[in-house]
């Protein structure tokens, strides 16, 4: 009888213990058992809706005024003032900046020249973390840069 055990073990060899959640569920611990396991493993998850957003809309000239003019804005080796006066300067990507700068509803809108270039006429919306200024380009639709304020 032996023979035959040992014939039988070589065609059919023992299975291998299976990993995974598949292997869970073969050692019997069940598929809403491996569930429960795979999200107590997993980080938490918070919606984009109920984490808090930093950054406070600027949408008040005064506002504006009182976080930023006169004080110089960074952003790496760049760097800008809007003055009290409505001129804004500053140094950008290498060159020279120099332009005006009004409020325009709850928007900052700028023209400026950067080296020879003139740049196009832009309203920024503006934001506030408590530190930095964020500045996103027409009109909200395009790119953002964040300020240290200085």
């Amino acid at each position: 009888m032996r023979a035959v055990g040992e014939a039988a073990r070589l065609r059919h060899p023992p299975a291998r213990s299976a990993g995974g959640l598949f292997g869970a569920v073969a050692r019997g611990l069940g598929f809403s058992s491996v569930l429960v396991l795979l999200a107590a493993c997993e980080a938490p998850v918070v919606p984009a809706a109920l984490s808090p957003d930093p950054w406070r809309p600027v949408t008040d000239p005064g506002r504006f005024y009182d976080l930023v003019a006169g004080r110089r804005l960074s952003a790496g080796e760049d760097h800008l003032v809007f003055f009290n006066d409505g001129r804004l300067g500053g140094f950008y990507d290498g060159q020279v900046l120099e332009g005006r700068w009004r409020w325009d509803g709850d928007r900052l809108c700028r023209t400026a020249r950067l080296g020879t270039r003139t740049l196009y006429p832009d309203c920024q919306l503006i934001a506030w973390d408590g530190e930095r200024l964020r500045v996103t380009r027409e009109e909200g639709r395009g790119s953002e840069v964040v300020y240290a304020i200085e």
